[in-house]
């Protein structure tokens, strides 16, 4: 189950959990909310929704109800806003429950008590298992959380026409303040590269949820071969057009899917000015914080790592050679594929356990106060 804002990556890594387990189990998803949730409503997997979220009470009695229906044997949340309502269902009808924490820096206050977590960083892993709330907990690392994307050869066809250089990079991202800093790494990135008389566009998809800050992204961009796709066509399911670029630059589940594609691999920065070639030297560095805007290079020299990308981007053998070790680190490190037993386990080894009063009542708190801000 997953609270509802109706976008982001956690909706796809609920996807893909519930479509690889439901080839040995029966699976319903709880759409906890109110806006559409393409990503859901299009998996093929049985969905219901509890809209009452602004009526905490009211939303905990429609997944309770629901729960009734369907007598699942184990309930899995996927982030903290949706896990109070389904610790607030497992307590009221005696079934195990199992959680997820999703994308994102390890928390810097709270996070609910679990007695099965699943995370997908060292990262977090390092956080929970020195976290004295949670020495008793069962902690699973499984950052494997992607299938292989299928193209839409259609919209792919219908971006062709942007495609004028001999390579294309691609950043699929919100354009917000959030990821401001790691699209104009992109940007500089090319800026660079054209100055080495490199043949090579970018191109920038994504929904805009600032327009000033598309507006500075277009000002830093004036002049370079990039270009800006926002239209909703595009925006929705975007990983589908993978295909259009030969490199991605992305983070999180975003590289994964472009690691499923072959695809040259690309990721921010912190304190950067460019973004990173994912190499097999810089891999485990760089999977630490899930590929996020937060990785970190022990040792890391810029120039080296430009000089990595422009030979990588003029050499079909240091092309090829990087490509082999993408596809090898997907099957390995990102399929979802491989660790369906796994989670089977899990389930299977779940067992009802009573909520700490005292934490299940700061999390209320702080859901209360996330719905009256």
């Amino acid at each position: 189950m997953r609270m509802n804002t109706g976008l982001g990556g956690h909706y796809h890594s609920l996807k893909a959990t519930a479509q690889a387990i439901s080839e040995d189990a029966d699976v319903l998803i709880v759409i906890i909310g109110d806006n559409p949730c393409p990503t859901i409503e299009k998996s093929g997997i049985p969905y219901e929704r509890v809209s009452s979220t602004f009526n905490i009470i009211a939303g905990i009695k429609g997944l309770v109800k629901i729960l009734k229906k369907y007598k699942p044997a184990v309930i899995h949340s996927f982030d903290a806003k949706a896990d109070f309502f389904a610790r607030s269902a497992s307590s009221w009808l005696k079934i195990p429950k199992i959680n997820t924490k999703c994308g994102g820096a390890s928390p810097n206050k709270f996070y609910p008590y679990q007695k099965n977590l699943i995370i997908y960083s060292n990262e977090d892993l390092n956080y929970f298992s020195k976290n004295e709330k949670f020495k008793n907990s069962n902690i699973f690392l499984i950052p494997n959380r992607v299938y292989k994307i299928k193209d839409d050869n259609d919209r792919i066809e219908k971006l062709r026409p942007l495609v004028t250089s001999k390579t294309t990079l691609l950043r699929i991202s919100r354009i917000g303040s959030y990821y401001k800093k790691s699209l104009l790494q992109a940007i500089n990135l090319i800026g660079w590269l054209v100055k080495q008389n490199v043949d090579i566009q970018l191109i920038i998809l994504g929904k805009v949820e600032d327009d000033n800050i598309l507006n500075e992204l277009k000002e830093h961009a004036a002049g370079l071969p990039v270009k800006f796709v926002t239209e909703p066509e595009f925006t929705s399911d975007a990983s589908q057009l993978l295909n259009i670029a030969d490199g991605i630059i992305g983070t999180g589940r975003g590289v994964m899917e472009a690691a499923s594609k072959g695809k040259m691999l690309f990721t921010p920065l912190k304190d950067s000015d460019y973004p990173v070639l994912i190499t097999e030297n810089n891999f485990d560095d760089l999977v630490y914080y899930n590929f996020s805007e937060r990785n970190r290079i022990e040792g890391y020299d810029q120039n080296e790592n430009l000089l990595a990308i422009k030979n990588i981007l003029q050499s079909d053998d240091l092309r090829k050679s990087n490509i082999e070790f993408v596809n090898k680190t997907y099957t390995d490190k990102f399929s979802i594929e491989t660790k369906k037993d796994t989670y089977l386990k899990i389930y299977q080894s779940a067992e009802f356990y009573k909520d700490p009063v005292m934490d299940y009542l700061r999390h209320m708190a702080i859901l209360f106060r996330f719905f009256l801000k």
